[in-house]
């Protein structure tokens, strides 16, 4: 017997395209409502509205060195131990096998 592909029916296709061509133009105008605009008005510590280019704004990467010189930081101390660390024998050769049943005395 051959597998025979079922169809939809034409209710169903036509709420699958409404949603279809909703979702693309939702997405459609959020793209050029966010990124073609030409710039973005942003209210300042002032209570002040200016317009910014948004591709003028410089972008930050480098992480202060004032947060490094913090006291809490410099008191830090490394753990005093070997390297590397070897572990020990741990849990059962055979961990699938039912564990013996503990007395509680």
């Amino acid at each position: 017997m051959a597998l025979v592909q079922k169809r939809l029916a034409p209710k169903k296709r036509n709420l699958l395209v409404i949603i279809v061509v909703a979702f693309i133009g939702i997405s459609a105008v959020l793209v050029v409502q966010n990124y073609w605009k030409p710039g973005t008005s942003t209210t300042t510590d002032d209570g002040s509205s200016e317009t910014l280019n948004v591709r003028d704004v410089p972008i930050y990467t480098d992480l202060g060195i004032d947060v490094l010189q913090d006291p809490r930081w410099q008191e830090l101390k490394m753990p005093k131990m070997t390297l590397p660390i070897e572990p020990g024998t741990v849990g059962r050769a055979n961990p699938f096998v039912d564990a013996p049943k503990q007395s509680t005395q």
